[in-house]
C-alpha cells in the first residue's frame, strides 16, 4: 500500500474548506465533509488509479461530492496536489 503525502497547498486547500463549511453552514457539516473527504482520500492509498486522468499527464483526480482532488501517483507514495470545489477555476495547477 502507497504512502498518501498532501502538498502544504493541499492541507491548504482542507483546512478552507473546513473553515468556510464552519462558518456558512454548521461545524458539523464541516467536520462531516472533511472528514468524508480524509476516508476517500485513504483509499487511494489502496486503489491509486481509481481517479481519470487529470489536466497533466502526470495527474489523475477524483471527484467526492462537490470536491475534485488532484493528485500524482509515484512509484512509493500518492502526492495529493489540491483539493478544490467542482465550481472553482479550472484547471487545477500545482502551485
Amino acid at each position: 500500500m502507497k504512502a498518501l503525502r498532501l502538498s502544504p497547498r493541499a492541507d491548504k486547500d482542507l483546512e478552507a474548506i473546513a473553515i468556510y463549511l464552519a462558518t456558512t453552514a454548521s461545524v458539523a457539516v464541516a467536520l462531516e465533509v472533511t472528514q468524508g473527504l480524509r476516508e476517500r482520500l485513504s483509499i487511494l492509498r489502496s486503489s491509486p488509479f481509481m481517479g481519470k486522468e487529470g489536466p497533466s499527464t502526470s495527474t489523475r483526480e477524483m471527484v467526492f461530492d462537490s470536491y475534485v482532488v488532484l493528485y500524482r501517483v509515484q512509484p512509493k507514495a500518492i502526492d495529493v496536489l489540491r483539493i478544490r470545489h467542482g465550481k472553482q477555476l479550472r484547471p487545477m495547477r500545482k502551485s
